[in-house]
């Protein structure tokens, strides 16, 4: 009889794949706060507005699965 030792489950069973893909998602989540605030600076505003839509709208996209359905975090 052959077990699978190497199973995952709960929250350590995640792959490299999606590591690198939540790291991914910070560091293009950051680089829009970084374009948006020096848009802002530089009295860019149509600029800094949709660099601050981007950033509701990815935070939306980031945070949406788990409003919706709860249970399946």
């Amino acid at each position: 009889m052959r077990t699978n030792a190497l199973r995952g489950t709960g929250p350590c069973s995640v792959g490299p794949g999606a590591v690198s893909s939540a790291a991914g998602r910070g560091v293009g989540q950051l680089w829009a706060l970084t374009v948006t605030v020096n848009a802002w600076m530089e009295g860019n505003t149509a600029t800094a507005r949709w660099g601050a839509g981007f950033l509701i709208l990815s935070f939306l996209v980031v945070i949406g699965p788990g409003l919706l359905d709860p249970k399946d975090r």
